[in-house]
């Protein structure tokens, strides 16, 4: 791996970058806050009465996100082995995931046509009307969010934003020793 000599001022950004991303995850109580009225106000319009304790709704809500936008970016029922690599984690915790949304009724396993020995998933009506209203909830937060910024702020945070994604795909990809 090579050496980069790092100036002073690259080293005082990243501290202030540091200092920056802390108070952003000190924020984040202020929007954990609100979110068991915001589940239980979607649970409501979805008509459900399921009378789960919402003091875990952060941590299920996470978890359900983060497999409604896989099934919503394949569009299509998956295998646990796709949904396993889609996030990255291990098939018993892919599998873990399943079986609480299935068990909630926001999923269910459907027969493979092709092979019999394989089930898919999919997410349920009430599934994607959930994964529907958070969406449209994140994309109000974040309209309210960009609106006390200028244009060409947003261009530039949309820029750097970007940037930072390639950056960080780049410096956390598997290196080749050959």
């Amino acid at each position: 791996m090579k050496t980069k000599t790092i100036s002073r001022a690259v080293r005082a950004q990243a501290e202030e970058l540091k200092q920056i991303v802390g108070e952003m995850i000190g924020l984040q109580n202020h929007i954990r806050a609100a979110l068991p009225e915001d589940l239980a106000r979607a649970r409501t319009k979805l008509g459900s009465n399921d009378s789960e304790p919402l003091r875990s709704a952060e941590y299920h809500l996470q978890k359900f996100n983060r497999l409604a936008a896989v099934f919503t970016q394949y569009a299509r029922p998956l295998t646990m082995g796709e949904i396993s690599d889609a996030l990255n984690v291990p098939l018993s915790t892919a599998t873990r995931m399943v079986d609480n949304l299935v068990e909630h009724g926001y999923a269910e396993r459907l027969p493979d046509p092709q092979d019999r020995r394989v089930v898919r998933v999919a997410l349920t009506a009430n599934g994607k009307a959930l994964h529907e209203l958070f969406d449209q909830f994140f994309g109000e937060r974040l309209c309210e969010f960009l609106s006390h910024f200028t244009a060409s702020e947003r261009q530039d945070l949309m820029r750097l934003l970007s940037k930072s994604v390639v950056v960080l795909k780049k410096i956390n990809a598997p290196t080749d020793n050959a």
